[in-house]
């Protein structure tokens, strides 16, 4: 026993050195990363004095010379004063500031064609040169472009909102999507807001990040767009898709932005997230396939060999005495809604498939 006690004190005294050791290691590198840091801030402040004071013996510098020249020339011949107004317009235009080719309509065009700051740099200065401009007297650096499309992007958001005015309900629709962040190759939890009405009235009113898919948090991104957008009072509808999140009966995105606008909404469950709740028990009553995800394994295979299918031979189902009743009124019913303008292109193919399936030929034609 006492020959085993001094080998635990030993290791204990060991184990505790080192974690010394590495404690004084830390507060070390906390140390040399607070002086750098200092020293960062003190050289920053001395830049911003000295051209501060640069500024100031300039501004100096040009009222003591104007006023001295004044009292010059006052006793000058005319002929001096003559000479000396043309050496300042060649001194005023010398030091004439650089001009900005970073107007509104550019800085959208790179924002839509998706061209970085950097890229953009090589761009218009190329452009610039072939046009015949000097780059030098252009304001065209990373810096400043980064500046001009941040703030037309502000100025452009801010018209929007204000042009935005409608005078009919309106009903707001929500749906997560899981995207690729900004910065970075993580996935986030997106949430596309849009409010829609009649007369055409759609407006998307923003896309928030997501800590997390939640019925609290979606409920109260939703509600952020619409106090940005200042539309509380004119939401009389919630679209929104079956998921638990949003249709909970106590902490479901639906109730708790119902609670929110303090007043009664309309509930627009998606149809198409209904029809798949049917569709599943069909499948599984008809034992088709075994559906364990969003992907159905027939169809899959379907879409795969799609190419190696000869699409010009197929057999509707006109000949079936089952169709026959209500061949007519299919067909009439999806040409009428044809006329009108649909929103989504898989509606317009939907009312096409049915006059197709039912031995009819709709306006465009049979195609696949």
């Amino acid at each position: 026993m006492s020959s085993f006690l001094p080998t635990k004190e030993k290791v204990a005294q060991a184990t505790w050195q080192g974690k010394t050791k590495r404690w004084m290691k830390f507060q070390e590198q906390k140390a040399k990363k607070k002086e750098a840091q200092e020293k960062y801030r003190q050289k920053s402040k001395q830049e911003m004095e000295r051209l501060n004071s640069t500024c100031a013996v300039e501004f100096s510098s040009e009222n003591s010379s104007s006023e001295s020249t004044t009292e010059e020339e006052a006793h000058q011949s005319d002929s001096d004063k003559n000479r000396k107004r043309h050496l300042s317009k060649t001194s005023s235009s010398n030091t004439k500031s650089a001009k900005s080719v970073l107007t509104k309509d550019v800085t959208a065009a790179l924002d839509r064609t998706k061209v970085t700051d950097r890229q953009a740099v090589h761009l218009l200065a190329a452009t610039a040169h072939s046009l015949g401009h000097d780059v030098g007297d252009l304001t065209v650096n990373r810096s400043s472009i980064q500046r001009a499309r941040s703030k037309h992007r502000a100025q452009a958001a801010c018209e929007v909102k204000q042009r935005f005015n409608p005078q009919s309900p309106l009903t707001v629709h929500w749906d997560g999507k899981l995207l690729p962040d900004i910065t970075g190759r993580d996935k986030v939890d997106r949430l596309p807001v849009i409010v829609t009405g009649a007369t055409e009235v759609e407006q998307l009113l923003g896309v928030p990040k997501l800590a997390s898919g939640t019925g609290r948090a979606q409920a109260d991104a939703v509600m952020s767009c619409l106090n940005e957008w200042n539309l509380q009072s004119k939401i009389k509808g919630l679209c929104f898709d079956t998921t638990a999140s949003n249709t909970g009966h106590l902490s479901g995105a639906c109730i708790l932005i119902k609670k929110a606008l303090e007043q009664k909404v309309l509930h627009f469950a998606c149809r198409h997230h209904i029809l798949e709740i049917v569709l599943e028990k069909v499948f599984t009553a008809l034992k088709i396939t075994a559906v364990s995800g969003p992907d159905i394994a027939i169809f899959k295979r379907f879409k795969d060999h799609w190419s190696f299918i000869d699409q010009a031979v197929f057999e509707t189902a006109a000949g079936k005495n089952e169709i026959k009743p209500f061949k007519a009124t299919t067909i009439q019913f999806a040409e009428k809604n044809l006329e009108v303008c649909q929103p989504r292109d898989d509606y317009r193919e939907v009312l096409e498939l049915a006059i197709i399936f039912v031995g009819g030929t709709p306006v465009r034609r049979v195609h696949f």
